[in-house]
């Protein structure tokens, strides 16, 4: 197998599939090589190829292909909804209390007593 030149399209395509566990929370990948920094040097990109007797219920059509992995994940809607989740809980949980850390909890506090 011949090593192949990077481009950036398919530098970004290699990179997501590195992360393709953090995509969908219900999928499980093996381990594999998905700790090393580097991008592999040799690797093979194929075409799916549709079989003809999911003609009508399980192709894409023209409009749904992309030309990239990246491009086809970004337009998933599903994905979409699911990151988009997954921003705000992280935001949440990483948005400073504001005032709540100084508020008075509980009847313990040192208010006036008459």
């Amino acid at each position: 197998m011949p090593a192949q030149t990077i481009t950036p399209e398919l530098q970004k395509d290699l990179k997501l599939l590195k992360l393709r566990a953090a995509l969908d929370p219900k999928r499980h990948y093996k381990k594999g090589d998905s700790k090393s920094k580097t991008l592999p040097k040799y690797f093979q990109v194929g075409t799916v190829v549709d079989s003809p007797l999911d003609f009508f219920s399980g192709r894409l059509t023209k409009k749904k292909r992309k030309a990239r992995l990246a491009d086809e994940v970004l337009s998933d809607q599903n994905l979409a909804a699911y990151r988009k989740r997954k921003v705000r809980e992280i935001e949440e949980q990483n948005r400073p209390a504001g005032n709540e850390k100084w508020k008075i909890k509980g009847s313990n506090s040192r208010r006036h007593k008459l």
